[in-house]
């Protein structure tokens, strides 16, 4: 346990501590600084609570399983203002996060706060996300490698995903939540069997056509799925200006795409 009195877990403070099982952080606990669990690999589970304010660069990274230990297999961040900070102590800012990477291990998270740029990457057993509300952003390929992953719960308080931050061939339909704003066809390009997308009834920015997911105006094709097969050719409507980033990725039903004259 982890005294109430302590404000800092400093910088690799138990890396690598082999073979400690479990940890309880203390409700006086604000900063969790870079690599401080980094490699603890007989920890199976952590819940990271509300008092936290941010965890480290690679502050839980490579607690995987070896020979004889079990590995991080759950983990629960309860705060919603709780920031998973860069290498250079920023959020989101262009630099990896990578809080819980190659965590090889774990198969659930439960996480309220934002998301930090490759945080969960190469958690290849990981099978069930679920951010609740008070997340507003993921960044770049959050859960890249993660490769297994069957069930994502997005909050109607996320605003924006980032580019390739999901990469399954788990999954076959991709939910958008009611306040979604900011996703590109890149954010989902590495889900190889999605087939449509639901957007909220409440959400004003996402409009389906024909199965493709646009923008509200009709003006910008978003995504169209890689499992789409009921075409061989698409025709693009003239009402388009702009096809995104991976929008066509992986699509390999499509034969030919035909573009506005204009």
């Amino acid at each position: 346990n982890i005294s109430d009195s302590v404000q800092v877990i400093g910088q690799e403070a138990f890396s690598p501590c082999p073979n400690l099982k479990e940890v309880q952080i203390g409700r006086g606990v604000k900063y969790i600084e870079k690599q401080a669990f980094s490699c603890c690999r007989t920890l199976q589970s952590i819940v990271i609570p509300e008092n936290v304010e941010s965890i480290g660069y690679k502050a839980f990274e490579d607690c995987s399983y070896e020979e004889g230990r079990g590995g991080l297999q759950s983990v629960i961040i309860k705060g919603k203002d709780t920031k998973m900070l860069d290498s250079r102590g920023t959020v989101n800012e262009g630099f990896d996060a990578g809080t819980f990477s190659r965590c090889t291990e774990l198969k659930e998270v439960s996480i309220a706060c934002n998301i930090g740029q490759r945080a969960f990457e190469d958690c290849t057993a990981l099978t069930d996300v679920i951010v609740t509300d008070g997340a507003s952003e993921i960044g770049y390929a959050a859960f890249s490698g993660c490769k297994n992953l069957t069930n994502i719960q997005l909050p109607d308080s996320l605003k924006k995903i980032d580019n390739d931050v999901f990469q399954t061939d788990k999954i076959t339909e991709f939910y958008i939540p009611a306040n979604l704003e900011e996703m590109n066809g890149a954010a989902v390009r590495y889900c190889n069997n999605l087939t449509n997308f639901i957007v909220d009834e409440k959400n004003n920015n996402f409009k389906i056509k024909d199965g493709v997911l646009f923008d509200s105006s009709f003006s910008v094709i978003i995504k169209y799925p890689q499992q789409k097969k009921d075409l061989s050719e698409y025709e693009v409507p003239a009402c388009v200006n702009k096809i995104c980033n991976g929008a066509f990725y992986g699509c390999h039903a499509l034969t030919e795409i035909i573009l506005p004259k204009e």
